[in-house]
């Protein structure tokens, strides 16, 4: 993921090494540039989202610590010192702190840092725009799919919100001191509620369900704003720890993608340690969740702490350059930069306006990449074929931010215009919902003359009372086994695969998935289906 989500009760961590700034100062000294690179400590924090005005904020603009504790820790408007929303939510839910807010904290891929670490100024100032932008775009998608808030008694009504306000802190490096320059980005819990102008909290669940789907788009962004600055083309790469395959950036060696990876080193020679002793004490293999445990467990065992002190950006780069001839005294950055500037690729782009236009002129230039000749309808639907397939593969249940998650990955090997992207991805995930079972059942039906009314319908046309984003699906092949598995276990019946068949089942399932362009291996669930029906 290329965005981690932690919930807040203080923005005290970003904070504890941040510089100190003036409210609306955009920059220590305007009239020092070196300062950016000399100070000690990070950057002091900077307005983010659309929410920002309401509280006397400026996107872009700094803030000072005082501004980022009153509207984070004390959840109060720093223009004037009014508390946001009923006091009684300062309480908290059977005795827990309150939750202040989220911290979205971005990454990418190595290939990148090191660019940033190593490249001239216009190459180091590129890529700090592009992730700037990058981050400014995701929290805009945030905020317009995923940050709603509730209504009514008992939060029976799902409604929109006028936006979030925090603010964006830039780290520069990792725990080890290796170069990853990444953001912070402390959203306030509380919003503004669209349709009565009441101050109340963010809708948690949905926070939750879609950050999956929104670290997708966070790093297609990302990639594609690099591309369209510098030209840059990509290749995919297997993460030493993770094992996933990740989207580097074409030309930079793998042997300083390796070198200034020593936290990934740590982790996954520990995790490989915790993974044989488990399987070695409990007789049987890790499974991806298990292993999803052991690698959260590696990763906090070995998380140095952070100095008291953060040394210059400056002092940094210093420790980068020095590393990098002890580590790889071959490799000439000159040389590499001029090989990553020579690999060039463009972005897809059309001319058109109408959401959907751009979806169909978009899927015919994908599909022109591939033997469909320009046939963006044949197009779609292999593409949607492969997204609930490969959704189904990770999940037995899912809602419609999983299947987006999966369009989005899909379309990873190809540099999209950034503002056009997420049209395309969700035309896809749209389609594939299309052939999922629905199993949320819809109880209220909005009158066709009154959509535009926000009291009482969705922007995707349901009512308030039914959330489209909390709507749970599956397919008829899940169902199916699901319904062979419990047939199977009653007695009294004479129902569902006698000793022996499931294997016949699987076989005959992964026979119809391949034929329809989804994955050649059965799923845990689908492997544990035929396990009990033997």
């Amino acid at each position: 993921m290329s965005m981690n989500l932690t919930k807040l009760t203080n923005a005290e961590y970003p904070l504890s090494d941040a510089r100190e700034a003036i409210d609306g100062d955009n920059a220590l000294d305007p009239s020092d540039p070196s300062a950016y690179y000399t100070a000690a400590g990070n950057p002091p924090g900077y307005w983010i989202g659309k929410g920002a005005e309401l509280v006397g904020g400026k996107v872009g603009t700094t803030a000072s610590s005082k501004t980022v504790r009153e509207l984070i820790n004390e959840r109060r408007n720093p223009s004037n010192g009014q508390y946001l929303g009923d006091v009684k939510l300062s309480e908290g839910d059977n005795g827990e702190a309150p939750v202040a807010g989220w911290d979205l904290t971005t990454r990418q891929p190595k290939s990148i840092s090191i660019l940033w670490a190593f490249g001239d100024k216009e190459t180091r100032d590129g890529i700090d725009e592009c992730m700037r932008n990058a981050a400014e775009m995701t929290i805009d998608y945030f905020e317009n799919e995923y940050a709603t808030t509730r209504a009514g008694q008992g939060g029976v009504a799902s409604v929109p919100a006028d936006g979030v306000a925090g603010f964006v802190f830039d780290h520069y490096d990792n725990r080890n001191g290796d170069p990853q320059p990444h953001k912070h980005i402390v959203i306030s819990n509380r919003v503004r509620r669209s349709s009565d102008k009441v101050w109340t909290a963010l809708d948690g669940r949905k926070i939750y369900a879609g950050m999956v789907e929104i670290s997708e788009v966070h790093e297609n962004l990302l990639q594609d704003l690099l591309t369209e600055r510098f030209g840059w083309s990509w290749t995919f790469k297997q993460d030493n720890s993770t094992k996933a395959m990740v989207n580097e950036v074409d030309g930079v060696p793998q042997e300083l993608i390796d070198a200034f990876s020593s936290r990934d080193a740590e982790i996954e020679q520990l995790l490989e340690k915790k993974i044989d002793e488990y399987e070695t004490s409990t007789g049987k293999q890790a499974g991806w969740r298990m292993k999803a445990e052991l690698h959260k467990e590696a990763w906090l065992a070995t998380r140095k702490a952070k100095p008291e002190i953060q040394p210059s950006l400056k002092a940094k780069r210093d420790h980068w350059y020095q590393k990098l001839g002890e580590v790889a005294p071959g490799i000439q950055i000159d040389r590499m930069l001029k090989d990553v500037n020579s690999r060039k690729t463009s972005l897809m782009h059309v001319d058109a306006e109408c959401e959907d236009d751009i979806a169909q002129l978009l899927l015919g230039q994908l599909a022109d990449l591939t033997k469909l000749a320009g046939d963006a309808d044949e197009y779609l639907d292999r593409q949607a074929r492969m997204a609930m397939a490969n959704t189904a593969h990770a999940h037995t249940v899912w809602k419609r931010t999983n299947v987006r998650a999966e369009a989005e990955r899909l379309l990873r090997g190809v540099r999209i215009d950034p503002t056009q992207r997420v049209i395309v991805a969700n035309k896809i995930a749209d389609k594939a919902l299309s052939q999922c079972v629905k199993l949320t059942p819809d109880r209220y039906q909005v009158p066709k003359d009154a959509l535009d009314n926000l009291s009482i319908a969705t922007r995707q046309g349901q009512s308030v009372f039914e959330d489209a984003d909390l709507d749970k699906y599956t397919t008829v092949d899940v169902l199916q086994a699901e319904r062979y598995m419990i047939e199977s276990l009653d007695k009294t019946v004479q129902l569902g695969y006698a000793p022996g068949e499931g294997n016949q089942w699987l076989d005959q399932w992964n026979k119809q998935m391949n034929a329809q362009g989804g994955y050649p291996l059965a799923s845990d669930q689908q492997k544990a289906a035929a396990y009990v029906l033997e």
